[in-house]
This record gives C-alpha cells, sequence and structure tokens, in this order.
C-alpha cells in the first residue's frame, strides 16, 4: 500500500477517536536544534527539565528507536483563561493544568493510534510526550502544524498557543513532506517580552527557562527570590499567552475542569492525601505532588501584600515537612515587613 493512502486513513482513524490536529514528518535528525542547545547551556539559560544525557538525544530519533522512519503528530487542544485579577487567599492555575492530565489524554490517543497501525500495517512506534529527550516543538513545526513565536511557544494557526503535543515515532517511511522552521511572524511587536513578570522572555523568540515561572511552580526548591517570582501562581503561568495579540481569537473547545483554576490557597493547604489524589493528583500538576504545590500556595500568600494571612501561615510554622516550614518562615518575613512600613 502507498505511503499517500496509509497517511490518509491515519488521517480518518485520528479524526474517529477525536485527536484535533495530525501531521507527519520524517525521522531525520533536527540538527538545526544543535547551536541553541550548547548556546543555551553556554549562557546558563536551560532550566534542568532541559538537561539530556547526550546533545544527540535531542538531536537524533534513531537514539529512542534504531529504524525511526517518521513522525506523526498530534495536538489537543485547551481553553484559554481570562486575565488572572489579584486576590488574597487565591492562588492560580495555568490554563490546561486544571483539567485531566494531557500526558493521560494523549497518551490514550497514541495507544490506540499504535494499535490501529500495527493491526493495519504491521508498523511499529514509540510513543513521545513531554517526557522524550526530543523537542516536542521542533517535531510539530516539522510536520506542518504550526511555529514559534517571540515567547518559545508552539502556535497552531486556530488554536493558538493553547495546546499540548505528542508524537508517534514510527518505523515506516511516510513520505512526508518536511517543513522548515518559518521566521519568527511576530513582526516589531514585544507585548510578552514587556509584560514577563520575571523578564524571562529574551526577545528572539528564547527565553530564560530558569526565570520563567512555569519552571519556578515546578523546581524542587526555590530560593527566596524565587518563591517571590512565582506571584500568585500555584502551576504554570499564562502571561505570555494572555497577553499575546494571536491568541486574541482562539476559541478552543471546553475542557472540564477537575480543580478550580482560582484556588483557595488554605483549603489547598489544609487538603488531605486522599482529596489530593483524587483532584490535583489527576492533573499535569499531580506528578509534582501535594508538597510541591502546597509551597507554592505558601509562596503566594506571602507573595499576597496582606499582612493578615500571617495568622494564617502560623499554623503552619511546625510543619513536619522542612521544605513547608522554609516557605513559611520566608513568607512570613515578607508579611510582616510589610506590616511594619
Amino acid at each position: 500500500m502507498k505511503a499517500k493512502t496509509i497517511k490518509e486513513n491515519i488521517m480518518k482513524y485520528c479524526d474517529s477517536i477525536g485527536i484535533q490536529a495530525v501531521g507527519f514528518a520524517g525521522a531525520m535528525p533536527f540538527n538545526n536544534l544543535e547551536v541553541g542547545y550548547h548556546y543555551r547551556q553556554a549562557h546558563h539559560l536551560e532550566c534542568s527539565f532541559e538537561v539530556r544525557d547526550s546533545f544527540l538525544d535531542l538531536l537524533d530519533p534513531k537514539r529512542i528507536m534504531a529504524d525511526a522512519k517518521s513522525f506523526i503528530c498530534i495536538l489537543e487542544p485547551h481553553q484559554p483563561y481570562s486575565l488572572i485579577k489579584p486576590s488574597s487567599g487565591i492562588g492560580h492555575m495555568a490554563s490546561g493544568t486544571a483539567s485531566l492530565d494531557y500526558h493521560k489524554i494523549l497518551g490514550d490517543h497514541l495507544e490506540k493510534l499504535a494499535i490501529f497501525l500495527q493491526e493495519n500495517y504491521n508498523i511499529h512506534g514509540a510513543k513521545l510526550c513531554d517526557t522524550s529527550p526530543l523537542s516536542d516543538r521542533a517535531i510539530a513545526i516539522r510536520a506542518g502544524l504550526g511555529t514559534l513565536r517571540r515567547n518559545n511557544m508552539f502556535y497552531h494557526k486556530t488554536m493558538g498557543s493553547y495546546v499540548h503535543i505528542a508524537s508517534l515515532l514510527i518505523d515506516y517511511d511516510l513520505e512526508a513532506i518536511d517543513y522548515e522552521k518559518e521566521d519568527m511572524p511576530c513582526g516589531t511587536c514585544q507585548i510578552c517580552k514587556v509584560t514577563c513578570p520575571t523578564s524571562a522572555i529574551i526577545g528572539d523568540g528564547s527565553i530564560n527557562s530558569r526565570k520563567c515561572i512555569s519552571y519556578l511552580t515546578q523546581k524542587n526548591e526555590t530560593s527566596e527570590e524565587e518563591s517571590e517570582m512565582i506571584g500568585s501562581m500555584i502551576y504554570g503561568c499564562d502571561i505570555c499567552q494572555i497577553r499575546c495579540p494571536a491568541n486574541n481569537k482562539v476559541q478552543n473547545p471546553f475542557v472540564e475542569l477537575l480543580v478550580d483554576k482560582d484556588i483557595d490557597l488554605v483549603s489547598l493547604l489544609n487538603m488531605d492525601n486522599t482529596t489530593f489524589k483524587n483532584t490535583y493528583g489527576r492533573t499535569s500538576s499531580g506528578w509534582r505532588g501535594k508538597r510541591t504545590l502546597q509551597r507554592n500556595a505558601i509562596a503566594a500568600i506571602g507573595n499576597s501584600g496582606d499582612a493578615g494571612m500571617i495568622d494564617v501561615l502560623s499554623n503552619y510554622e511546625n510543619d513536619s515537612r522542612s521544605i513547608i516550614k522554609n516557605e513559611v518562615q520566608r513568607a512570613m518575613r515578607r508579611l510582616k515587613n510589610i506590616e511594619v512600613k
């Protein structure tokens, strides 16, 4: 059977199981990423999630599958949120992080697709979703599904940056047309750079990941300066996406939420393990565990400017978890300084 026919059948199958967008790409090395990888390391712009055992892991799909020939790349949209309104005692989840874990959704899609290919064409695949050493964004760009903008986010033409990416790396040549990386389509617009509260966006299409709020909310340990940079975010960050004019007309379908995107911080601090497992534990934030999200909640209280929250924090001063106890001390110190002033 010809590759063209197989691609057409793949697209029909993807549509039948609810996959919103699909593209195809060849599995040649991503040699264009090497210079940027070394540059980011040399200038300390990378976060721990970007580190590879070898830079070759980022470049060569054959290090994952020796007989890799093609990628089938899929996208899962989520709806955007509106601008965050600061409020004492309230924290915030980024868009796409308060609903069912996208790794689960995309993983299920990839599993079904892998079975379909194996049963119908004896094609085998390796599932890639945010955890492989390859760049999901680079794969999606090569597959012609979108481009990168100044904030280093991947954008689909209709779903904007509010998408999650996954791929199936397969041992069959789909004879895909590989799309070249486009020039950054932002023109002279600098809104994302100007409005980023931590100045993580450099302006040339790259970011300082170590200053990105999304990364800081996921770090195992943060400095006091980093805790202040988190602001009111409990997991992730939306600011550059919300401000981006390219996202203004995005109207992605509603996705049912497992937790409120605007979080009562005290409720999060008092949450037991069972409740956490059934709520946050089922979202994409769940992998960081209850302790990290509660640490971020304490940081958010310390950043609220509301000295009245000192009494709330005092209930956690003797927490048995050192990270929580230390964060309480930091947060109380910040609020007491405000009280003195």
